[in-house]
């Protein structure tokens, strides 16, 4: 394959796409400044932000508060940086997130001077003095908010982040500005078309290339025909007399090359040589990947792509389908499944909990018709109807559900406090615990049902009891 060395400002290496049809360019990240080490606070409003063990910011270590003096070692162009700072064990080297302690990762890393004596602060809000920068101070701008500016200054001992008061623009992508692409792997950066196409037609035109389009039927890197029947095991008694005198007079070394280019010839194919010398036929791509702004758009994508589908099929086209891979679908429908399962096994809990909380509350009921049957029959005595008696244990049964949904939601809602606070310092989420309007009420609704119908036939129960009977109760 065609080795080819281009120097991008010094800051990346470029290398080729693994696989022979992926000529994708991708770069090694690297660091953007080398103006280290570099001493600052966290942005304003960042809050508590995590360390990690390596610049993919994967694994946590630890974490940085608002108040601690950081100083940054290295700063990543996939957005990290590796930082130092105080613990309770003294200072502690890992891995954050850059937009904790910067306000924009793509800024120029051209010097300039800013010309008058200027305050640095810590935040951009002009609060707390860190510093001071001089006119003739060699600083990086890096972004504006607030009517103030995010500059690294020179400071003693390395350099520091700061904000001075005005705007000091960096400009549209000024000269040496590093524009970080995000891509699939991480830490890697994409390229342009152009520089694709650039690379595709140096392959296509290299002599190895052209020698072996003129020659389909030889195997250019063993000049060796390619073998009829693939996988074919080599076979002594086919050969003529001459190739038998030929192979006796080789050398054990010559004979074991010729053996282990026959083993590769005898699986070479021309497409797959093509392949192995990264030639690409850009009005044929292999593969096309589509990258929609949001779900919105990612299911118009999927349904023109069905439809395009659907009518080649009807018109007979099938070498025309289109044959597609929705990655994200494919996660989300997993995600989804995983989800319903855990739904179902949690509404299975819930509806036996259910259960068995009516029929506490029906003997619950129960018992106290059995308690209270004198009082039943001085209802009857003085000219209380079946009904009425029912409807007394009926609305008891009412009012125990009523109380019990409410206690029910008031609880819930004092739990989703701590849980949010212990979720946000696990995951960085916050209010991801909630109780919507809607599903309190139906909750409080069910609970109100329940209870009636587990109260229903002990209420039917007393209302049923004879009146003289009931009244000789003791």
């Amino acid at each position: 394959m065609l080795i080819m060395a281009l120097v991008l400002t010094g800051n990346f290496s470029l290398i080729p796409g693994k696989g022979g049809n992926s000529n994708v360019m991708v770069a090694k990240a690297a660091t953007v400044t080398g103006r280290v080490p570099l001493w600052c606070y966290m942005k304003s409003g960042a809050g508590r932000t995590y360390t990690y063990t390596s610049s993919s910011l994967r694994t946590r270590t630890g974490y940085i508060e608002p108040r601690d003096y950081c100083k940054i070692l290295n700063l990543y162009s996939n957005g990290a940086v590796r930082i130092s700072y105080p613990t309770s064990r003294g200072y502690r080297i890992a891995y954050a997130a850059a937009s904790s302690f910067l306000g924009n990762i793509n800024f120029s890393t051209v010097t300039r001077t800013l010309g008058a004596r200027l305050t640095a602060y810590r935040r951009s809000t002009g609060s707390s003095t860190i510093g001071t920068v001089y006119a003739s101070d060699q600083v990086n701008i890096i972004c504006n908010a607030n009517g103030r500016t995010q500059v690294i200054y020179p400071c003693s001992g390395g350099y520091k982040v700061g904000w001075v008061a005005g705007n000091y623009g960096i400009g549209s992508n000024p000269r040496g500005c590093i524009d970080v692409v995000s891509s699939s792997g991480a830490g890697m950066i994409g390229y342009t078309k152009e520089l694709k196409e650039y690379v595709i037609n140096k392959i296509n035109e290299t002599e190895i290339v052209k020698e072996q389009k003129e020659n389909p039927n030889i195997n250019v890197f063993t000049g060796i025909e390619f073998p009829e029947n693939q996988n074919s095991s080599f076979d002594y008694s086919q050969l003529t007399d001459e190739q038998r005198m030929y192979m006796a007079t080789l050398s054990e070394a010559e004979l074991a090359e010729l053996m282990k280019n026959y083993a590769e010839n005898s699986t070479a194919t021309y497409d797959s040589n093509l392949s192995t010398l990264g030639v690409v036929d850009l009005n044929k791509p292999s593969t096309i990947n589509i990258y929609p702004k949001d779900f919105e758009s990612k299911d118009m994508i999927t349904t023109r792509i069905s439809e395009y589908n659907d009518k080649q099929t009807n018109d007979g086209k099938e070498e025309n389908v289109i044959t597609y891979t929705d990655i994200v679908g494919v996660m989300m429908s997993s995600v989804s499944t995983i989800i319903n399962v855990i739904s179902y096994v949690l509404i299975a809990f819930v509806g036996i909990s259910l259960v068995v909380s009516s029929i506490m509350i029906g003997i619950i009921t129960y018992i106290s018709v059995l308690e209270r049957t004198k009082e039943i029959g001085i209802l009857r005595s003085i000219g209380a109807s079946k009904k009425d008696v029912s409807r007394v244990f009926n609305a008891e049964t009412l009012i125990i559900g009523l109380v019990a949904g409410l206690i029910g939601i008031v609880v819930t809602l004092l739990l989703n406090i701590p849980i949010n606070m212990i979720i946000k310092s696990i995951v960085g989420i916050s209010n991801i615990s909630k109780l919507p309007t809607a599903g309190a009420i139906i909750l409080v609704v069910i609970s109100v049902g329940l209870t009636m119908i587990a109260g229903l036939i002990p209420a039917r129960f007393a209302a049923k009891r004879d009146p003289v009977e009931a009244l000789r109760t003791e």
